[in-house]
């Protein structure tokens, strides 16, 4: 029997009421679990609140990075609770359970200068992939959303801050998740879940606008499919949504035009998108432009 690849059951440190620490250039920060978004896949999705800073003698009326008392998205990027340890990927069957032994011994031998190769055979180096692919998606996910500021807020959601997850005592720990703090979109659904009479021409118009941005903002989303398309409210959307960048390319500043246009052709952004759209509305390509260039009715 195929092993799971999503965490179907919430863990404890993720449970309504639960308070989580986190470290944001240096501030400390509490929030507190409202609910998670289950399941698990890559990282780790929760609704939480944040709180009011404490004010003190030296600093009466302190200010915080994120916005007080005000529901907020939190991306915990934590090997331990990736849903990822069911696939195989490149090679490496990366089906191990966690073990906070695993793990120090995966710490132990890695090197901050180069990565070096992995047994696919072995249960700690399985630990190593998985704290890896964490570290990448964190990565690109800040990094694609620091391009994408000029889209923030409206295609893409807003990026409030990053930084770490403070861990407890129990378990011990080895390794340090990072994190990443999104604007929160109320009632929002993924495209696959919405009634396709409720995609007005200008909500597909708008995603078109926003995926086609990306190329001239040097990022390519990689992984456009109906669960990284929201809509919101889902009763009546009135705005359409790119989000979950884990897998997203941006350009380096000493990469090559032919280079990077290669990569932006083999993920094709514009036409997995499009795609997607003509399967939740059942048109071809030629019936989906008409669509999109019309006005609401």
């Amino acid at each position: 029997m195929p092993v799971s690849t999503t965490v179907p059951v919430t863990p404890d440190e993720y449970k309504p009421g639960a308070t989580i620490a986190v470290d944001i250039d240096d501030e400390d920060v509490t929030v507190t679990v409202v609910r998670a978004c289950m399941p698990f896949t890559v990282s780790q999705v929760l609704i939480v609140r944040t709180s009011e800073p404490t004010p003190t003698s030296i600093d009466p009326t302190p200010t915080s990075i994120l916005p007080p008392n005000k529901l907020v998205a939190l991306k915990i990027y934590d090997p331990r609770f990736t849903g990822r340890r069911g696939e195989k990927k490149d090679g490496l069957p990366v089906c191990y359970p966690w073990s906070a032994e695993n793990e120090a011994k995966a710490a132990s031998r890695r090197q901050w200068w180069q990565k070096r190769d992995l047994d696919s055979t072995d249960a700690v180096d399985g630990e190593e992939y998985y704290w890896r692919e964490q570290e990448d998606s964190q990565l690109s996910e800040v990094k694609t959303y620091e391009h994408l500021e000029s889209l923030q807020g409206a295609g893409v959601p807003r990026l409030l801050g990053y930084g770490y997850l403070r861990c407890g005592p129990s378990p011990r720990r080895s390794v340090v998740p990072p994190v990443v703090f999104l604007e929160y979109i109320p009632d929002a659904t993924r495209i696959y879940d919405i009634d396709p009479q409720l995609l007005t021409p200008s909500l597909v118009r708008s995603l078109i606008e926003t995926v086609s941005a990306f190329e001239g903002l040097d990022v390519s989303h990689g992984d456009l499919n109906a669960g990284n398309v929201l809509l919101s409210p889902a009763k009546r959307p009135t705005r359409a949504v790119v989000a979950d960048f884990g897998y997203a390319a941006w350009r380096e500043a000493y990469e090559e035009d032919a280079d990077w246009r290669k990569e932006l052709a083999r993920r094709d952004d514009v036409g997995s998108l499009r795609r997607l759209l003509r399967n939740t509305l059942g048109m071809d390509d030629d019936e989906l432009s008409h669509f999109a260039s019309a006005p609401d009715s």
